[in-house]
């Protein structure tokens, strides 16, 4: 088994040390807008993106030279995912927090908590602003340049600024959700990213412990077509590949919410590197139910840019964390 650290330019970096793709790893167009969360979230590159840092297992035993490629890279693009914890960026430093997102959701010992108030979402449909592809997810952008769309209630004091939306997925309908609820994966997970306007700009608020709060909603595929999802989705061809970014305009990314405003919440981290851990989760009890045919627009992005092999984006959700003595919490009994 070789490992390589170097550092994180995103999943391209990863996915070209197992050969999906040419070495170009670039910022994508867009990049500017981008936030963390993976797991929550994504980082923005233009944040310390220096200091990224990238573990990646190439295994070359013989029995494994034969694996597919498009295996392989699935394998990259979660391995391009470790989070750095040491200051010497080693994979070891990455389980040193004591915030780590994602969770394993169990119904049974997360505590209802009585004094959770209802959390409300207002969002201008005019703040929406771009659509892109990274090659790590499909993101869309808003304007968080003002108190326009914003978070409140719930478990986080005041109002946070909606700065992007993103979905985490995986290569069949059995996973793909970084949350995981008594047992059970979904086929995806929707990630709207909000920061805390008291600490000036995003950039700081990822320092701070009540600097960001993340709503999570799960997707689950079943026979009724989500229609709030079509005006995402008719916009893949436009960004099939990584550093593809089109206008997106008029949108209201509240008609994503399921019905029940039912939560979890606990305190956690993004799930991308470096995963700060400055994240409030907010995690939806219900899912939305999207079509087979929706899933697969999905996964019909490519994680390479255009001049590039095509390898589809899948899979691109990160294993989940111990809680470390954190309690989850319930809106509800």
């Amino acid at each position: 088994m070789v490992c390589a650290a170097g550092g994180w330019r995103g999943t391209a970096a990863a996915v070209s040390a197992v050969g999906c793709g040419e070495g170009k790893q670039g910022a994508p167009a867009g990049s500017r807008a981008g936030v963390g969360g993976g797991g929550g979230g994504e980082r923005p590159p233009a944040v310390g993106d220096h200091l990224w840092t990238l573990l990646v297992v190439v295994v070359v035993a013989s029995g494994d030279r034969q694996l597919p490629r498009q295996r392989r890279c699935q394998e990259a693009v979660q391995s391009a995912a470790v989070c750095r914890g040491a200051s010497d960026g080693s994979a070891a430093g990455a389980e040193l927090g004591f915030r780590k997102g994602a969770q394993r959701i169990r119904s049974e010992e997360a505590q209802h908590d009585p004094a959770l108030p209802p959390w409300f979402a207002s969002y201008d449909p005019g703040a929406a602003k771009s659509i892109l592809n990274n090659g790590r997810t499909c993101r869309v952008v808003f304007d968080d340049t003002f108190d326009r769309s914003v978070l409140r209630g719930g478990p986080i004091q005041g109002a946070y600024r909606l700065r992007q939306l993103h979905f985490h997925w995986g290569s069949s309908d059995d996973h793909g959700s970084e949350h995981v609820v008594d047992g059970v994966k979904y086929a995806a997970e929707l990630h709207m990213v909000h920061w805390n306007p008291k600490h000036g700009n995003f950039a700081p608020a990822l320092k701070q412990r009540d600097g960001v709060a993340i709503v999570g909603v799960f997707l689950k595929v079943g026979k009724t077509l989500k229609r709030e999802m079509k005006r995402i989705l008719e916009e893949m061809e436009s960004i099939k590949t990584k550093g593809k970014e089109t206008p997106f305009l008029h949108f209201d990314p509240s008609i994503l919410f399921p019905k029940s405003r039912d939560y979890w919440t606990y305190e956690g981290s993004f799930t991308t590197p470096p995963c700060e851990e400055c994240v409030t989760w907010i995690l939806l009890r219900e899912p939305i139910v999207v079509s087979p045919d929706q899933m697969a627009k999905l996964r019909s992005l490519s994680m390479n840019t255009e001049n590039e092999p095509f390898h589809p984006l899948v899979d691109n959700w990160r294993p989940q964390q111990p809680l470390k003595g954190r309690v989850v919490r319930a809106s509800f009994k």
